[in-house]
This record gives C-alpha cells, structure tokens and sequence, in this order.
C-alpha cells in the first residue's frame, strides 16, 4: 500500500512540473505578445504617414495598411492597449502560480508557510521582471530606434487583432468619448498635427541631428514664416520708384534705363499717385528713336496689389496675371510703392542678385560686432542677422526704425541703443535715412 501511495505522488508530482511547465512556456508567450502590442502601439504613434505613402506608392501592401492604422491612429491605439491589457492580466494569472510550483521543490526544507510566502515573493518578482523587460521596455526602445521597419511588421497582426476584437474597441472607445463630452473635452482625430511652433522646433533638432543641412532649415523656416508676411514689407517704397510720364520720348526712356539699369518703368500722369502702366525696355527695340513716340503709347497695363495683401497672395496673383511688377497701394488708394516677383521670391530663396545688379550688400561687416546696414533692410533680416526680437516695433526697415525712435528727422551722428547694439546714422538721403551703422555693445562689468 506505501508503495502505491509514493508511486501515485511521484506520478502527481511529475503531472504538477508537467503543468507548470508547460504554464510558464505560455506566460513566456504572452510576455512576447505583450512586448507585441507595446511595439505596434509605439511603432505607429512615431511612424510619419508621409513615410509610409511613398512606400505604398511603390505597390507595397503593407504600408498601404500601416497608412491606413495612421489614418485610424485612435481605434489602433485602443486594440493595442486592450492587447497589453488582456496578456497583462493573463500573465499575472497564469504565470505566478506557474514559476511558484516550479520554485517550490527548491525550498521543500522550509515550513509550509515560509515557503508559500518565499515562492510567491520570487515568482512575483520573476514575472514583473519578465513583463516590465521583455514584455515593456525592450519592445518599446526598439519602436522608437526602429520604427518603420516595425510598423510594417505589426501590420497585419495588429490588423487581425483589431478585426477580432473590434466591438469590444468599439465599445471602449464610445464608452471614453463619452467620458470625456461629459468633462467638456471634445475628442480629436489630428493627432499627427503639429503647430507652426513645434514644426520649427522639429527642425531645429533635425538640423543638429544632421537629417537637414543648415541651408534646408532656413528655407524650410523662410517658407513658414512666408504667409505671414505682408507687400508693404518686401516692396521698393514710393521714394525709391523709378518712373517716367506718359509723354516721355522713347529716347528718354533709353537713356533713363541706362543710366538706372532696370528694364520696366512705371508710367505716370501727372505725379506717382497715377500710375497708368508700365513701360519694357525690350518694347522699345526697333521703335524709331527719331519719331514722336511717346511712353503712353508703348506702355503695358499693370496689375496693383493693396500693401497688407499676404505674400502667398502675392505670389498666386503673379502667376495668374503672368507678370513680373505690380503697383502696392495704400489704404488711401496712393502708390506706396512697387513689388516684383523677384522680390517675392527672394522671401524663400534668399536675395538673388542677376548680372545688373550693381547694389552693396545690405549687411557689411566692417569688424567684429560692427555692421555697416542700408537704411531699407528690413527689420526681418535685422532680427536674422543680429538675434534681436524687435517684436513690438511698427516699422518694417531699420531706417523707419532709427527715425520713430529719434521722433524727429535724422541726422548724420544720430544715434539710439536697442537691444546692446548701438545704431548710428551714417548717411540720410533727403529725409529718409540711407545707413546706419550697427555696433554691438559691450556687456556690462559684474561687480567685484
């Protein structure tokens, strides 16, 4: 009968290690499916859509699906939090009292309470381990490292999961919606928006990373800060405006282009408030320099465009009317000046200078610290240059700067500090300041 009886618990015991054996191999599974879902749901949230369409455009299925989890983001993310949450419970019930069998024949000596105690302690601390490393952390770093590659992977598992399960997600996802038009929250779908503010800050670590060239990151922030601005900020302003009256002879005009070197002229009657058309230089080739032919009778029409009309604006009206010069009016319906495509283009690309062009560079560095700044540089290539805010300032060039804080005509010697940078005029032309010259001041002394 004794022999039975030890045959029977030796046959139960091996049944016993069998089972949690056999237990613990399927918490070892679920710790992988865990560490699944945490990779899809991290893989996806860092994946860009952009990524995944060019793919799709050359004809790979998955990531025309992964685009298509991307465009679903929110349900995704719920299936794979109902994956962590579904193996994370199976896990702690399945595999503690598993590792605790397997434990318990290696501490036998010790009393029954003891050794419940101990072999619940280490199966425990065995199963978070396992959970929190492989089923956590793991999967979650290699997301972030390799999130493309991962995504693509997750793709149609996560999808089938997501199939399966999806009137449970579905009820989840309305049961939080729920919550929060309760707490006055209303629920979004942009996730992958990014504002203007956290897009510049995206490329700035981008431009340290090495993934765009620092020529990149100023065209790409040249082209958001593009809309913002205004005609009135790029134009030649009214005193600066080369133009001729509607009776000047075609040989006049000859001789005016040589000696400014432009080749379109506005046309006038009577004063700059009445400008009729614009006059090309390659429309006088050929008319007899002799005759009576007047500017009137060679000009074209030309477009105008309201000085706060955003340069975008601008840009779309060039194209349309398939011209390079528009007449700027003021809220008064006077001329305030002239644009040209090329002065709107140079907002993205940077000043363009062509084999006529003749001007000094609006910035000049005399010595370090020190610049020498035509009175129409703008207050945007100012703030570029030097890194000062300005933020606050109504005017759009630095002379109109120097001239509303003097609040009196300018003259040669005048100057103001702005900001530690000392701006003296060292030239005017008539009443507008020609150039400043721009020193930055020395910081102050620290008490001893």
């Amino acid at each position: 009968m004794a022999a039975v009886t030890q045959h029977w618990r030796c046959e139960n015991r091996t049944f016993m290690d069998t089972s949690a054996l056999v237990a613990f191999g399927l918490t070892l599974l679920l710790v992988l499916a865990n560490g699944f879902f945490v990779a899809a749901e991290y893989a996806f949230v860092r994946i860009r859509k952009t990524q995944l369409d060019e793919l799709a455009q050359q004809g790979s299925g998955r990531a025309r699906l992964s685009a298509s989890i991307v465009g679903k983001l929110d349900q995704y993310i719920s299936a794979s939090q109902l994956g962590v949450t579904l193996c994370s419970l199976a896990i702690g019930w399945i595999g503690e009292p598993a590792v605790a069998a397997l434990l318990k024949p290696y501490f036998g000596w010790l009393p029954d309470p003891l050794l419940e105690v101990l072999s619940f302690a280490l199966a425990f601390g065995v199963i978070t381990y396992l959970h929190i490393v492989v089923g956590e952390l793991a999967p979650k770093y290699l997301a972030i490292q390799r999130a493309l590659a991962l995504a693509l992977w997750c793709a149609y598992p996560l999808h089938l999961f997501y199939r399966v399960m999806y009137p449970f997600i579905a009820l989840v996802n309305g049961s939080a919606n729920a919550i929060l038009r309760i707490a006055g929250i209303r629920s979004s779908d942009d996730v992958n928006v990014h504002s203007e503010e956290e897009l510049k800050m995206l490329v700035a670590v981008s431009t340290r990373k090495g993934v765009l060239q620092e020529s990149e990151r100023v065209i790409v922030g040249r082209a958001m800060e593009f809309a913002d601005r205004i005609v009135r900020q790029v134009m030649v302003p009214r005193t600066e405006i080369v133009a001729v009256s509607d009776d000047t002879p075609v040989a006049d005009i000859l001789i005016t282009a040589r000696q400014h070197r432009f080749s379109r002229f506005p046309v006038y009657q009577e004063d700059l408030d009445h400008i009729i058309g614009i006059v090309h230089v390659k429309d006088l080739v050929g008319v007899d320099k002799e005759n009576r032919t007047r500017a009137r009778d060679v000009m074209r029409k030309v477009p105008v465009m309201p000085e706060t009309m955003r340069l975008d604006q601008a840009l779309a009206e060039f194209r349309r009317q398939r011209v390079q010069l528009a007449i700027v009016l003021d809220e008064f319906g006077g001329t305030a000046g002239l644009v040209t495509l090329e002065d709107v283009i140079e907002q993205l690309v940077g000043e363009v200078q062509d084999e006529f062009d003749r001007e000094a560079p609006a910035f000049k560095e005399e010595a370090p610290g020190t610049f020498v700044v035509d009175g129409l540089t703008s207050l945007d290539a100012l703030r570029e240059r030097l890194g000062v805010e300005l933020t606050d300032e109504p005017y759009d060039t630095v002379g109109g700067l120097v001239f509303g804080r003097l609040g009196r005509l300018a003259a040669v010697g005048d100057t103001i500090e702005i900001e530690g940078y000392r701006f003296q005029v060292t030239a005017v032309d008539g009443r507008r300041v020609a150039q400043v010259r721009v020193v930055r001041g020395r910081p102050p002394r620290k008490a001893a």
